[in-house]
């Protein structure tokens, strides 16, 4: 689709033709803010970031949740309320603009970077169960909630960055601000990247 056409561009325009994946990360410092230039000038995509300090949760515990979260592990439960927080914003977006763009809704679908520490199965009942939850006006914490007519837990798919143009744009997303507000070592410092997108 377009994200592969979008890669292969930043990919041409960074002349690196050759290439044929796009790991930003690998980039040489004077490449990553023109690439974040070039993606931040695509008219027809939106982005989204999600950024939290894991550092100040340690030893935060939320008794309601674990209830329900028995023999899950304390890094699935916060990749999920991490995968919540996107959805609510994602889906509320995608309802607007369909809804703006097609005089109705239309779905989403949701790509997860796989990286082996997670389970994605959980991810996506839990995603379900929020929908759910939404649907029948029961979510616990309801300032924002998943959007239930565009979200479809059937179109969530787990796939490597490096087969999925998609995440290969996201990475630049999320290294960027990544980069752009942890100040520790070994990561260099730099917000450009972040301020450029």
């Amino acid at each position: 689709g377009d994200q592969v056409t979008w890669t292969r561009e930043i990919l041409d325009k960074l002349s690196m033709k050759q290439q044929t994946v796009l790991h930003f990360r690998d980039l040489d410092e004077w490449r990553k803010p023109m690439a974040c230039q070039l993606l931040g000038s695509i008219k027809d995509a939106r982005f989204f970031a999600m950024l939290s300090n894991k550092k100040n949760m340690k030893g935060h515990r939320n008794i309601r949740a674990a209830s329900r979260s028995d023999g899950i592990g304390i890094d699935q439960i916060f990749y999920n309320w991490c995968l919540r927080i996107i959805l609510e914003r994602v889906t509320e977006f995608v309802y607007s603009h369909s809804i703006r763009t097609y005089g109705e809704p239309r779905h989403v679908k949701i790509i997860l970077g796989e990286r082996g520490t997670h389970s994605y199965a959980r991810a996506t009942w839990y995603a379900q169960m929020l929908k759910d939850q939404s649907k029948a006006g029961t979510t616990f914490l309801n300032k924002r909630t998943i959007k239930s007519e565009v979200f479809d837990s059937r179109l969530i798919q787990v796939s490597q960055p490096h087969l999925n143009a998609g995440l290969q744009l996201a990475d630049i997303i999320a290294s960027s601000f990544f980069q752009g507000v942890d100040i520790l070592p070994p990561t260099i410092f730099d917000s450009n990247n972040a301020l450029l997108l």
